[in-house]
């Protein structure tokens, strides 16, 4: 099954949208195929739990049309978030879009 969140723009440290969190076991799988359909970059990174970047070096950038394969969150990794790049404007739009399990 697909899911699609849009992410509020321009991005903050206070606007970022959770993907995964917790167990440690679902954190440390990823998510599959993620892909940007918005017109504005997003970011994806793994945070701690003091909701601080893991390792900022490793966050992905999906600009707009961009896909991967899979996303890993760097190890100590106890959420997987998505953001908008902050240099994109109120009236563009970042579309995370990525794999979840058949419930």
């Amino acid at each position: 099954m697909r899911t699609s969140t849009e992410l509020a723009c321009p991005g903050r440290r206070d606007n970022y949208v959770v993907i995964v969190d917790g167990p440690d076991w679902k954190v440390k799988w990823g998510i599959g195929n993620p892909a940007n359909t918005g017109n504005c970059a997003l970011f994806l990174s793994g945070l701690d739990s003091g909701s601080n970047p893991v390792n900022a070096s490793s966050d992905l950038r999906l600009n707009p049309g961009d896909n991967t394969h899979w996303y890993w969150p760097p190890a100590g990794s106890v959420q997987i978030v998505a953001v908008c790049s902050n240099d994109c404007n109120v009236s563009g739009s970042a579309v995370l879009e990525y794999d979840t399990p058949d419930a």
